[in-house]
């Protein structure tokens, strides 16, 4: 008997779970299913029932259906929006230019007479 999910041959009607996809039934619905493919099979080449099959036919699509859901529709493909434009919260702000300071040059005569400082433990100490 195959499998309703994937089709693969092999189930028995004491086997609930597919070797080949893994999907479980209930063992009254695969004999269901057997039974009702047993009997299609056997009266296709008969003359005269085709109102007898035809009931058969809907049983067997039902217990499809019910057995077998459909499978899920791939996910749609939606092309991407371009990003939105960004808006400045705040207008943007130029840095600020530092103006460089002029720093008069002293002479090494002039920097020896200068005191020597020193910076101990953030107090400055004079020598």
């Amino acid at each position: 008997m195959k499998c309703p999910s994937c089709g693969t041959m092999g189930m028995t009607r004491a086997v609930k779970r597919c070797r080949s996809c893994g999907e479980a039934y209930v063992a009254e619905d695969l004999l269901k299913l057997h039974q009702l493919q047993f009997l299609l099979d056997e009266t296709a080449a008969w003359e005269g029932v085709d109102a007898q099959r035809e009931a058969y036919v809907s049983r067997l699509e039902r217990l499809r259906e019910r057995m077998v859901p459909p499978k899920p529709a791939e996910p749609e493909v939606v092309a991407a929006e371009p990003a939105a434009e960004a808006v400045p919260i705040a207008p943007a702000l130029e840095p600020a230019l530092v103006k460089p300071v002029a720093v008069p040059a002293v002479e090494p005569a002039a920097a020896a007479a200068l005191p020597a400082v020193e910076m101990v433990g953030g107090e400055v100490i004079s020598a």
